[in-house]
């Protein structure tokens, strides 16, 4: 391993991130190419690969974003501050999201 081999690599995830939105985040596109970069270097080093899939607790937060947009859109302007808030059942309305061979 070599410094030059890992800013290779660390080259090609920044690539892989900034072409889906600077994101290789679980169960998004940037994170299948990375994982799929990631096998096929295992594979060229003779390495016998297997992808599998599993769920994990997942949750974005877009509402606060939307509204943020909307209050900019519509000239609200705060007089203090805006504060957003978020509680642990939140995260049960947001599901499971699957990080799938797919």
């Amino acid at each position: 391993m070599t410094s030059k081999g890992i800013l290779e690599h660390e080259r090609r995830f920044q690539a892989i991130a900034e072409a889906h939105g600077n994101t290789r985040a679980a169960g998004t596109p940037g994170y299948r190419e990375s994982r799929e970069y990631v096998a096929e270097r295992l594979r060229r080093a003779d390495y016998s690969v297997r992808v599998q899939s599993f769920e994990f607790s997942f949750f974005r937060v877009l509402a606060p974003l939307e509204i943020a947009d909307k209050m900019s859109e519509l000239g609200i302007a705060p007089r203090n501050r805006v504060r957003f808030a978020f509680w642990g059942a939140e995260e049960l309305a947001a599901g499971r999201a699957s990080a799938d061979n797919a």
